[in-house]
């Protein structure tokens, strides 16, 4: 019985992790956000619902030299999102190209050095002002 508690007590606790990270975030219809994370795209399909038809949310990095893990979710409706592979530390986009930028539980995976490139590439993709939400 102790599974089955800490099963659906923990997917209620991420749920509100990614909502209060997406509030935090102060995304605004419109906006262009990306979700730096490996996943199923959880927290972009969020995003995306946010930023409107106008708006445009990215799912960027998979796990390095590892299978990609579970497939994205498919968003139910036509939400702006964009599916993409590529790591934290090279990130696919111009500078300054997001309003926010948003992950939640991927950078405990890496190492410091990754941390902190992955970092430096969050906020070179990130336009001047915009709120970085890390959980």
């Amino acid at each position: 019985m102790e599974w089955f508690f800490d099963t659906f007590f923990l997917q209620r606790k991420l749920q509100e992790l990614r909502q209060r990270t997406a509030d935090l975030a102060h995304i605004q219809i419109g906006d262009k956000v990306l979700d730096a994370g490996c996943g199923t795209g959880t927290l972009a399909i969020l995003a995306a619902a946010r930023v409107g038809a106008t708006g445009q949310a990215s799912e960027s990095t998979r796990a390095r030299n590892k299978s990609l893990g579970p497939a994205p979710k498919l968003p139910s409706g036509n939400l702006p999102i964009e599916f993409r592979v590529g790591v934290i530390e090279h990130l696919e986009f111009p500078d300054q190209t997001f309003a926010a930028v948003l992950s939640t539980i991927m950078m405990h995976h890496l190492s410091d050095t990754l941390k902190r490139q992955g970092l430096a590439e969050i906020f070179r993709v990130l336009k001047p002002g915009g709120p970085p939400g890390h959980c």
